[in-house]
Protein backbone atom coordinates (compact mmCIF):
# COMPACT_ATOMS: atom_id res chain seq x y z
CA UNK A 1 0.00 0.00 0.00
CA UNK A 2 1.49 3.32 -1.08
CA UNK A 3 1.32 6.60 0.84
CA UNK A 4 -1.58 7.99 -1.21
CA UNK A 5 -3.73 4.92 -0.64
CA UNK A 6 -2.84 4.96 3.07
CA UNK A 7 -4.03 8.58 3.29
CA UNK A 8 -7.26 7.60 1.50
CA UNK A 9 -7.97 4.79 3.97
CA UNK A 10 -7.16 6.97 6.99
CA UNK A 11 -9.50 9.65 5.62
CA UNK A 12 -12.26 7.08 5.11
CA UNK A 13 -11.81 5.75 8.66
CA UNK A 14 -11.91 9.27 10.14
CA UNK A 15 -15.03 9.99 8.09
CA UNK A 16 -16.53 6.86 9.62
CA UNK A 17 -15.99 8.17 13.15
CA UNK A 18 -17.68 11.43 12.16
CA UNK A 19 -20.66 9.48 10.81
CA UNK A 20 -20.68 7.46 14.04
CA UNK A 21 -21.03 10.69 16.01
CA UNK A 22 -23.86 11.70 13.70
CA UNK A 23 -25.63 8.37 14.23
CA UNK A 24 -25.85 8.96 17.99
CA UNK A 25 -27.27 12.43 17.36
CA UNK A 26 -29.80 11.14 14.83
CA UNK A 27 -30.96 8.29 17.05
CA UNK A 28 -31.55 10.75 19.89
CA UNK A 29 -33.26 13.48 17.87
CA UNK A 30 -35.26 11.80 15.08
CA UNK A 31 -37.85 10.16 17.39
CA UNK A 32 -38.30 13.58 19.05
CA UNK A 33 -38.78 15.26 15.64
CA UNK A 34 -35.80 17.54 16.26
CA UNK A 35 -33.54 18.98 13.58
CA UNK A 36 -30.48 16.81 12.83
CA UNK A 37 -28.58 19.05 10.41
CA UNK A 38 -28.73 22.70 11.47
CA UNK A 39 -29.19 22.73 15.24
CA UNK A 40 -25.96 22.54 17.22
CA UNK A 41 -25.35 19.48 19.38
CA UNK A 42 -26.04 19.75 23.10
CA UNK A 43 -25.48 17.73 26.24
CA UNK A 44 -28.58 15.59 26.90
CA UNK A 45 -28.06 16.05 30.66
CA UNK A 46 -27.61 19.84 31.03
CA UNK A 47 -28.69 20.93 27.51
CA UNK A 48 -25.58 23.11 27.16
CA UNK A 49 -24.60 23.76 23.54
CA UNK A 50 -21.41 21.91 22.67
CA UNK A 51 -18.40 23.63 21.14
CA UNK A 52 -16.14 22.35 18.37
CA UNK A 53 -13.62 20.83 20.79
CA UNK A 54 -16.44 18.88 22.44
CA UNK A 55 -17.43 17.27 19.16
CA UNK A 56 -14.22 15.73 17.83
CA UNK A 57 -15.05 12.02 17.42
CA UNK A 58 -13.18 9.64 19.78
CA UNK A 59 -10.65 12.25 20.95
CA UNK A 60 -13.18 14.49 22.72
CA UNK A 61 -14.42 11.53 24.75
CA UNK A 62 -10.86 10.58 25.70
CA UNK A 63 -9.69 14.11 26.54
CA UNK A 64 -12.84 14.82 28.59
CA UNK A 65 -12.44 11.47 30.38
CA UNK A 66 -15.95 10.47 29.39
CA UNK A 67 -17.61 13.46 31.08
CA UNK A 68 -19.47 16.56 29.93
CA UNK A 69 -17.20 19.61 30.07
CA UNK A 70 -20.02 21.71 31.58
CA UNK A 71 -22.08 19.60 33.98
CA UNK A 72 -19.44 16.89 34.62
CA UNK A 73 -22.03 14.16 34.12
CA UNK A 74 -20.70 10.91 32.69
CA UNK A 75 -21.10 10.34 28.95
CA UNK A 76 -22.30 6.87 28.06
CA UNK A 77 -19.41 4.80 26.62
CA UNK A 78 -21.66 3.68 23.75
CA UNK A 79 -20.85 7.00 22.01
CA UNK A 80 -17.15 6.15 21.91
CA UNK A 81 -17.83 2.52 20.94
CA UNK A 82 -20.15 3.51 18.08
CA UNK A 83 -17.65 6.05 16.72
CA UNK A 84 -14.84 3.49 16.77
CA UNK A 85 -17.01 0.75 15.23
CA UNK A 86 -18.26 3.11 12.54
CA UNK A 87 -14.71 4.13 11.62
CA UNK A 88 -13.67 0.48 11.48
CA UNK A 89 -16.72 -0.40 9.36
CA UNK A 90 -15.94 2.34 6.82
CA UNK A 91 -12.32 1.21 6.64
CA UNK A 92 -13.18 -2.49 6.17
CA UNK A 93 -15.81 -1.66 3.56
CA UNK A 94 -13.26 0.28 1.50
CA UNK A 95 -10.44 -2.23 2.08
CA UNK A 96 -12.56 -5.23 1.09
CA UNK A 97 -13.50 -3.50 -2.16
CA UNK A 98 -9.86 -2.73 -2.84
CA UNK A 99 -10.43 0.98 -3.33
CA UNK A 100 -7.42 3.10 -4.20
CA UNK A 101 -6.48 6.30 -5.99
CA UNK A 102 -6.82 4.60 -9.39
CA UNK A 103 -10.13 2.82 -8.75
CA UNK A 104 -12.84 3.26 -11.38
CA UNK A 105 -15.53 5.88 -10.91
CA UNK A 106 -18.19 3.18 -10.64
CA UNK A 107 -16.31 1.53 -7.75
CA UNK A 108 -16.37 4.80 -5.81
CA UNK A 109 -20.04 5.36 -6.69
CA UNK A 110 -21.12 1.96 -5.36
CA UNK A 111 -18.94 2.45 -2.27
CA UNK A 112 -20.64 5.78 -1.53
CA UNK A 113 -24.07 4.23 -2.06
CA UNK A 114 -23.16 1.43 0.34
CA UNK A 115 -22.12 4.02 2.94
CA UNK A 116 -25.35 5.98 2.48
CA UNK A 117 -27.45 2.84 2.89
CA UNK A 118 -25.42 1.86 5.95
CA UNK A 119 -26.47 5.22 7.43
CA UNK A 120 -30.10 4.12 7.04
CA UNK A 121 -29.40 0.76 8.66
CA UNK A 122 -27.40 2.11 11.61
CA UNK A 123 -29.94 4.80 12.48
CA UNK A 124 -32.75 2.26 12.20
CA UNK A 125 -30.83 -0.10 14.48
CA UNK A 126 -30.19 2.58 17.08
CA UNK A 127 -33.82 3.71 17.24
CA UNK A 128 -35.03 0.12 17.40
CA UNK A 129 -32.60 -0.74 20.21
CA UNK A 130 -33.63 2.31 22.24
CA UNK A 131 -37.36 2.54 21.53
CA UNK A 132 -38.37 -0.68 19.75
CA UNK A 133 -39.62 1.39 16.81
CA UNK A 134 -38.83 1.97 13.13
CA UNK A 135 -38.93 5.55 11.86
CA UNK A 136 -40.88 6.24 8.66
CA UNK A 137 -38.62 9.12 7.58
CA UNK A 138 -35.53 6.90 7.74
CA UNK A 139 -37.35 4.32 5.62
CA UNK A 140 -38.09 6.94 2.97
CA UNK A 141 -34.41 7.90 2.94
CA UNK A 142 -33.46 4.23 2.51
CA UNK A 143 -35.90 3.92 -0.40
CA UNK A 144 -34.22 6.83 -2.18
CA UNK A 145 -30.77 5.25 -1.77
CA UNK A 146 -32.11 1.91 -3.05
CA UNK A 147 -33.55 3.55 -6.16
CA UNK A 148 -30.28 5.44 -6.72
CA UNK A 149 -28.44 2.12 -6.69
CA UNK A 150 -30.81 0.72 -9.31
CA UNK A 151 -30.09 3.79 -11.46
CA UNK A 152 -26.34 3.32 -10.96
CA UNK A 153 -26.62 -0.33 -12.03
CA UNK A 154 -28.32 0.80 -15.25
CA UNK A 155 -25.80 3.60 -15.89
CA UNK A 156 -22.80 1.31 -15.41
CA UNK A 157 -24.42 -1.50 -17.42
CA UNK A 158 -24.53 -4.07 -14.61
CA UNK A 159 -26.72 -7.15 -14.47
CA UNK A 160 -29.88 -6.06 -12.64
CA UNK A 161 -32.25 -8.94 -13.29
CA UNK A 162 -32.35 -10.01 -9.66
CA UNK A 163 -32.72 -6.40 -8.53
CA UNK A 164 -35.71 -5.94 -10.82
CA UNK A 165 -37.25 -9.08 -9.34
CA UNK A 166 -36.56 -7.85 -5.82
CA UNK A 167 -37.97 -4.43 -6.68
CA UNK A 168 -41.23 -6.00 -7.93
CA UNK A 169 -41.60 -7.96 -4.70
CA UNK A 170 -40.84 -4.82 -2.69
CA UNK A 171 -43.57 -2.81 -4.39
CA UNK A 172 -46.07 -5.58 -3.65
CA UNK A 173 -45.04 -5.83 0.01
CA UNK A 174 -45.07 -2.06 0.44
CA UNK A 175 -48.58 -1.80 -1.03
CA UNK A 176 -49.81 -4.66 1.16
CA UNK A 177 -48.31 -3.06 4.25
CA UNK A 178 -50.01 0.25 3.48
CA UNK A 179 -53.38 -1.41 2.91
CA UNK A 180 -53.21 -3.43 6.12
CA UNK A 181 -51.98 -0.39 8.01
CA UNK A 182 -54.93 1.70 6.85
CA UNK A 183 -57.40 -1.04 7.75
CA UNK A 184 -55.95 -1.32 11.24
CA UNK A 185 -55.64 2.41 11.79
CA UNK A 186 -58.86 2.82 13.73
CA UNK A 187 -58.59 -0.46 15.57
CA UNK A 188 -57.50 -0.91 19.16
CA UNK A 189 -55.09 -3.53 17.91
CA UNK A 190 -53.23 -1.05 15.68
CA UNK A 191 -50.13 -0.78 17.86
CA UNK A 192 -49.73 -4.55 17.94
CA UNK A 193 -49.38 -4.64 14.14
CA UNK A 194 -47.24 -1.53 13.61
CA UNK A 195 -43.85 -3.03 14.42
CA UNK A 196 -44.20 -6.23 12.33
CA UNK A 197 -45.50 -4.20 9.37
CA UNK A 198 -42.61 -1.77 9.61
CA UNK A 199 -40.21 -4.70 9.80
CA UNK A 200 -41.59 -5.82 6.44
CA UNK A 201 -40.95 -2.35 5.08
CA UNK A 202 -37.38 -2.45 6.39
CA UNK A 203 -36.83 -5.88 4.86
CA UNK A 204 -38.22 -4.58 1.56
CA UNK A 205 -35.63 -1.79 1.53
CA UNK A 206 -32.88 -4.29 2.22
CA UNK A 207 -34.14 -6.39 -0.69
CA UNK A 208 -34.18 -3.33 -2.92
CA UNK A 209 -30.57 -2.47 -2.15
CA UNK A 210 -29.00 -5.93 -1.89
CA UNK A 211 -31.07 -7.93 -4.36
CA UNK A 212 -32.85 -11.24 -3.85
CA UNK A 213 -29.95 -13.65 -3.21
CA UNK A 214 -27.97 -11.60 -0.63
CA UNK A 215 -31.24 -10.74 1.14
CA UNK A 216 -32.20 -14.41 1.42
CA UNK A 217 -28.64 -15.24 2.54
CA UNK A 218 -28.92 -12.64 5.31
CA UNK A 219 -32.26 -14.01 6.48
CA UNK A 220 -30.64 -17.42 7.00
CA UNK A 221 -27.95 -15.73 9.11
CA UNK A 222 -30.58 -13.81 11.05
CA UNK A 223 -32.11 -16.92 12.64
CA UNK A 224 -29.13 -17.83 14.87
CA UNK A 225 -28.67 -14.13 15.75
CA UNK A 226 -32.27 -13.91 16.98
CA UNK A 227 -32.04 -17.18 18.91
CA UNK A 228 -28.72 -16.21 20.45
CA UNK A 229 -29.94 -12.74 21.46
CA UNK A 230 -33.06 -14.25 22.99
CA UNK A 231 -31.03 -16.79 24.97
CA UNK A 232 -28.68 -14.10 26.31
CA UNK A 233 -31.37 -11.61 27.31
CA UNK A 234 -34.46 -13.58 28.27
CA UNK A 235 -35.04 -13.71 32.01
CA UNK A 236 -37.68 -15.82 33.69
CA UNK A 237 -40.71 -13.78 34.72
CA UNK A 238 -39.69 -10.63 32.83
CA UNK A 239 -41.19 -9.23 29.64
CA UNK A 240 -38.69 -9.31 26.79
CA UNK A 241 -38.80 -7.17 23.63
CA UNK A 242 -36.85 -8.48 20.64
CA UNK A 243 -35.13 -5.66 18.65
CA UNK A 244 -35.41 -7.46 15.32
CA UNK A 245 -34.47 -4.43 13.19
CA UNK A 246 -31.35 -4.00 15.32
CA UNK A 247 -30.33 -7.62 14.70
CA UNK A 248 -31.17 -7.32 10.99
CA UNK A 249 -28.80 -4.36 10.77
CA UNK A 250 -25.96 -6.35 12.33
CA UNK A 251 -26.50 -9.21 9.88
CA UNK A 252 -26.80 -7.09 6.75
CA UNK A 253 -23.84 -4.93 7.76
CA UNK A 254 -21.80 -8.13 7.64
CA UNK A 255 -23.38 -9.01 4.29
CA UNK A 256 -22.43 -5.55 3.02
CA UNK A 257 -18.81 -6.15 4.05
CA UNK A 258 -18.49 -9.47 2.24
CA UNK A 259 -20.37 -8.61 -0.99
Amino acid sequence: MNVIDLIIYITIAISGTVFGSFFTLAVHRIPKHQDITHERSYCPKCNHKLQFLDLIPVFSYIFLVGKCRYCKEKIRPRYLILELCSGLFFFLLAFHRGLNFFSRVEDWVFFCLAILFAVCMFITAGIDKELHAINDGVMVYGSVIGVLKLIALVVFDKNINYHVLAFSIIVAIWALVKIISLKKQNSEETNKFKYPLKLLRYLSLIGLFFGAIPTAFGLVWLIPFVLGFYALNKKVGEEFVMPVAFLMTIVYSLVLLIL
